[in-house]
């Protein structure tokens, strides 16, 4: 009887090399030489290899964002009961998440696949395995979370000092400080980025209106980015420190160049929350169209309803517009004619010469009063600042002197020098940013003296905000005349139209025209758009 030795099966295995880029960069982890080891190991442990996956430049913190892992699976999936090992040099080359590479061990084992790491030395059969496979897999977790937790410290630790950290706003790009210190200064968005506020401060135009405006541009901006935008104090030279351990996070003045003022910052801010208020009443959904400006502002005479606004098609085939009620009580009036009065109405309100340079007189001087003399406030910051530097020179003696220790001086002078770079910063902004005065001259005196010009060219939305800013109440139409609330004394004073102003109650016109005759014009009265 003879006997015929079967040959032993030789096994197959895949091997799994991976590097991050941070790795790379840094420890300068070789993805060769991996391969290479376990290249060697498979021909020592006579096992035949089949296909090699390499993830290059990946995290080990998950699975889900490694293409070549993935593909590993999926081969294993296809090609049921032929791998019987996965090669890995060391277990953080794995995974560095020691609930995840649990996971991802039973399932490889319920496919038949066992993980061989090169370092480990003591055999699966050892009782100390186990416990051996845990503490290198959890040295990874361990490495991992050190490094976040030193990269979040520096974070602080630069914030503390003003320093901006992170992708730079927009508005700002980074560049190296003459220390060598990584900081944000403005680019060629800045001036747009501080358009932005000033144009949503004057409260005429919606958020989003006002982000179209600058998409033209070229400030490509979505809508719930630009509302983000509107709320990052680091804008007006402010710096946020994140929350760490039992410290909440908070805002210092920062070391890079505030774009608007904090009087700027927080006028907008009040506009956002009131927009955001559960008080204020909804907005309906009405789609405007260009032919109806007037549409939501004027009261039906018969029922006191709101007029709408369409279009009626002629029996030759053309459109026109009418303001109508809804009501049974069937009123209408043409949209051409009651919108061609508004616009004459709007033209006649200019304000004289002398009146305007009066007012600009009586404006500036308001504002100096208000803000402060620029040069007064400038040298008192700057008397503060010599008063902390010679602080640090009392402190310098006091430590020549033996006064005090070398370890106080050094808590002390470096919240001296804080102190002195806030100072310099406010000096800076002071020098640098307009004034109160300047911005109301920038956007309010050529709003008034072209408000026709700004009205005809608004697109139908600005032009029922701006009407409704100057009509208080709802427009009335009357036995072809308009009524409506008294003007505000301020601006009537502006115009000098402080004649003849009458309310609705007295049953007299503001102004009046009627189907053949010419505009006879009291006066308008601006007020928050309702």
């Amino acid at each position: 009887m003879s006997f015929t030795n079967k040959p032993k099966e030789v096994k197959k295995a895949i091997i799994y090399t991976r590097v991050s880029t941070e790795e790379q960069a840094i420890h300068g982890y070789s993805l060769g030489y991996q391969e290479e080891l376990l290249r060697l190991q498979c021909q020592k442990d006579n096992v035949e290899l089949v296909k090699h996956f390499q993830d290059d430049g990946y995290s080990a913190k998950t699975f889900e964002h490694r293409p070549a892992f993935k593909e590993l699976f999926e081969y294993i999936l296809h090609n049921p009961k032929t791998i019987s090992y996965i090669y890995i040099v060391r277990w953080d080359r794995f995974s560095r998440n020691v609930e995840q590479a649990y996971v991802e061990i039973s399932r490889l084992k319920a496919l038949g696949v066992q993980i061989k790491c090169l370092e480990e030395t003591i055999s699966p059969n050892d009782p100390a395995f186990h416990l051996f496979r845990a503490l290198k897999i959890g040295e990874g977790q361990m490495e991992n979370s050190r490094r976040a937790l030193n990269t979040t410290m520096g974070i602080v630790r630069a914030r503390k000092e003003g320093r901006y950290t992170g992708p730079p706003p927009l508005g700002y790009k980074r560049e190296r400080s003459s220390g060598g210190k990584s900081i944000i200064v403005p680019d060629e968005n800045a001036t747009l980025i501080k358009e932005a506020f000033e144009v949503v401060a004057l409260g005429i135009y919606s958020i989003d209106a006002v982000r179209k405006i600058l998409s033209k541009k070229d400030l490509k901006i979505g809508r719930s980015a630009f509302y983000k935008l509107l709320r990052n104090k680091t804008y007006m030279g402010f710096t946020k420190v994140p929350k760490f351990h039992e410290e909440e996070e908070y805002y210092i003045p920062g070391l890079h160049e505030a774009l608007i003022s904090e009087d700027l910052f927080f006028q907008v801010d009040l506009i956002l929350k009131k927009i955001t208020e559960k008080n204020c009443i909804p907005t309906g959904k009405v789609k405007q169209r260009e032919e109806f400006p007037l549409r939501g502002l004027l009261i039906c005479p018969e029922c006191s309803r709101n007029l709408t606004g369409s279009l009626s098609k002629s029996r030759n085939g053309n459109y026109y517009g009418y303001y109508h009620c809804q009501n049974t009580c069937k009123t209408r009036f043409s949209a051409h004619f009651l919108n061609d009065k508004l616009d004459d109405y709007l033209k006649s309100l200019t304000i004289p010469t002398e009146v305007s340079e009066l007012y600009m007189a009586i404006l500036e001087d308001t504002f100096k009063s208000n803000e402060g003399d620029r040069k007064k406030q400038i040298q008192g910051l700057k008397e503060r600042i010599k008063d902390q530097e010679d602080k640090i020179g009392r402190c310098d003696d006091m430590l020549l002197n033996r006064e005090i220790d070398r370890d106080s001086h050094s808590r002390m002078i470096p919240k001296l020098k804080e102190e002195i770079a806030i100072l310099r910063k406010k000096i800076e902004l002071q020098e640098s940013s307009e004034t109160g005065f300047m911005k109301y001259w920038r956007f309010g005196i050529p709003l008034l003296s072209n408000l026709s010009g700004f009205y005809m060219n608004a697109n139908v939305e600005i032009k029922q905000k701006l009407l409704g800013s100057i009509f208080p109440a709802k427009l009335h139409f009357r036995k072809d005349s308009y009524r409506t609330t008294p003007l505000n004394p301020a601006l009537a004073l502006i115009l000098q139209r402080n004649n003849g102003l009458q309310n609705e109650k007295t049953g007299q016109n503001l102004f009046y025209e009627t189907l053949s005759g010419e505009l006879q014009i009291a006066g308008i009265e601006p007020a928050p758009y309702k």
